[in-house]
């Protein structure tokens, strides 16, 4: 009995430890689509899914803050850098497959990502709104 319980405990906290992100007062979820890795170099992208309204165009910060701390939990080799796309939940590409790191970053860019939060090689942090757009 006493192990069951015990057991039961662990399984729950363990649980709780999950990150967990919100916006608007909505859970905020972020569903991986592509992973490519290259010479240590990383991109990653993901679709954005949440049931709260929001502007694609210009993300309100609170999703961007969400984004963020999302983007910064991803694995990162030392002296490279890990580049997270976030996208709209309409069909992300999936740099899966890509046979260089160029042409996946190039598709990323190219199909509208709403953020990019970007590890570089010393491992400082920048998230990027809109990195596609041209100015």
């Amino acid at each position: 009995m006493a192990k069951k319980l015990f057991f039961s405990l662990i399984t729950i906290m363990l649980m709780s430890c999950g990150s967990s992100y919100s916006f608007k007062g909505k859970s905020v979820s972020f569903t991986s689509v592509g992973y490519y890795k290259s010479n240590g170099v990383r991109i990653l992208t993901f679709a954005i899914e949440t049931s709260a309204n929001y502007n694609s165009l210009n993300p309100e910060n609170e999703l961007m803050e969400a984004i963020k701390k999302h983007g910064e939990k991803q694995m990162n080799t030392k002296g490279h850098p890990t580049y997270s796309f976030y996208f709209q939940n309409i069909a992300p590409p999936d740099v899966t497959a890509y046979k260089s790191t160029q042409a996946a970053l190039d598709k990323c860019y190219e199909s509208n990502p709403i953020a990019l939060v970007n590890i570089d090689h010393s491992g400082k942090i920048a998230v990027v709104k809109r990195p596609g757009d041209k100015e």
